[in-house]
């Protein structure tokens, strides 16, 4: 064989078998990038299901702060009246406690003009022609029925009574009981023997009193020299219901809401037992 024509065949055979491998490559390089693009489909497929899912939600929540901010208009709408109404409503109880300080004002002003007035009616009283010859009989009462029993002097009017009887009625008016303890100097209860003796109506003197340590029904007080009684809140209270004639205050019939002190009792220190020199006055309820 012609080396030449050999050589010949063997590149032509080299060619054909270039031609094939290379084919082989292709092909399989088809093959590889057919598989990828298939995966790079699912891929994208996936890619897309994910977009779509952050998509709606993204338009849940645009949904959701829409209506959180309708909602927070409505609050702030709803917050802007009741912060008016807190506005109103304050104003409303400036103006009720206005109201309250000023009716208070007017009846303690009331209430000492009371004081006042009948304080001076008493005086006029004092004043007429007579009264001194009618004083044996007008001016003494006797702290019960029983015959012989010692009399207490009615005595006309004091301005320390009349100062006395208006501070307590402003403390009493302002349920202020600490106030009342404070223009007290002790508390004083009716001695058991006076009790006992007026029980029995059997009573022969004015009724004593003592100093106790706590719980007592009447405050003393002492002022100038002179010393004066004065019932408790709950002393006073109780006047309402019940006038008891234990010879240290009488009643009088009023055009009152409740029972007020028009004047204290005064009493006397004779030896540690405490005796009534001048009666009070309390007005009750017609």
């Amino acid at each position: 064989m012609n080396p030449m024509t050999w050589m010949d065949s063997l590149a032509s055979a080299w060619k054909e078998i270039a031609g094939v491998t290379l084919f082989l490559v292709v092909l399989i390089l088809l093959w590889s990038v057919d598989g990828n693009l298939h995966k790079l489909q699912i891929q994208l497929a996936k890619l897309e299901k994910i977009n779509n899912n952050l998509k709606t939600r993204l338009e849940q929540q645009a949904i959701s702060l829409s209506k959180l901010n309708e909602d927070f208009q409505k609050y702030d709408e709803i917050n802007k009246s009741m912060q008016a109404n807190l506005r109103d409503t304050k104003e409303l109880a400036l103006n009720s406690m206005d109201l309250a300080t000023n009716h208070g004002d007017a009846i303690l002003k009331l209430q000492k003009q009371k004081i006042t007035l009948w304080n001076n009616e008493y005086q006029n009283q004092a004043d007429l022609p007579g009264y001194l010859d009618k004083a044996p009989r007008d001016n003494f009462e006797k702290t019960s029925s029983t015959s012989g029993a010692s009399p207490v002097v009615k005595a006309p009017v004091d301005d320390s009574a009349v100062a006395i009887a208006a501070d307590y009625q402003e403390a009493v008016y302002h349920g202020d009981r600490s106030a009342l303890r404070r223009m007290a100097s002790e508390e004083m209860n009716i001695t058991q023997d006076s009790e006992e003796a007026l029980l029995r109506r059997t009573a022969s003197a004015t009724t004593q009193l003592q100093i106790v340590k706590g719980g007592g029904s009447y405050l003393l007080i002492r002022q100038d020299d002179r010393h004066w009684l004065v019932p408790t809140f709950q002393t006073l209270t109780s006047f309402m219901t019940s006038q008891p004639a234990k010879g240290l205050f009488s009643y009088e019939r009023e055009a009152v809401s409740s029972a007020e002190l028009r004047r204290p009792a005064e009493v006397r220190d004779e030896g540690g037992m405490w005796n009534v020199v001048t009666m009070g006055v309390v007005a009750v309820p017609t």
